[in-house]
């Protein structure tokens, strides 16, 4: 586990992203490295704010929804039908308040293994609830 990063007291990490003012032009970009190192549990829930209220002055409550509805679906399939685990897994994260569009992915397929019968992903399992809690 990253001791390093949020992984192991979240169970998930903001590895980085792309802050854009009203016009689109980025305004914070964070990247792997000293970000993700220095990010520290008490600023997450600000990134998160940042991330839906990018290219705005408001918070785009709509597009949170839907990515609560997205985390909410992911974790019933890693709970349900899920049969593999995943590791080093993220998800992608677009919202353009501009165009009013938005995208929730999951990515990084790198690292699959079978899971033994009737056992869980737990790590997944554990990130996407505590992510959800925090949004």
């Amino acid at each position: 586990m990253d001791l390093k990063s949020t992984s192991s007291s979240l169970g998930f990490r903001l590895s980085g992203g792309f802050i854009k003012n009203e016009n689109g032009i980025p305004c914070e970009v964070m990247k792997k490295g000293d970000f993700l190192t220095s990010l520290k549990q008490k600023h997450v829930n600000g990134y998160i704010q940042k991330l839906f209220s990018s290219n705005e002055k408001k918070f785009n409550m709509k597009s949170l929804n839907d990515f609560i509805i997205f985390l909410k679906d992911l974790f019933k399939f890693f709970k349900e039908q899920n049969t593999r685990s995943f590791l080093c897994t993220s998800i992608l994260a677009i919202v353009d308040n501009i165009s009013e569009s938005y995208a929730f992915k999951l990515i990084g397929f790198k690292f699959v293994q079978n899971l033994p019968n009737d056992k869980q992903d737990e790590n997944v399992i554990t990130g996407l609830l505590k992510l959800s809690n925090i949004c």
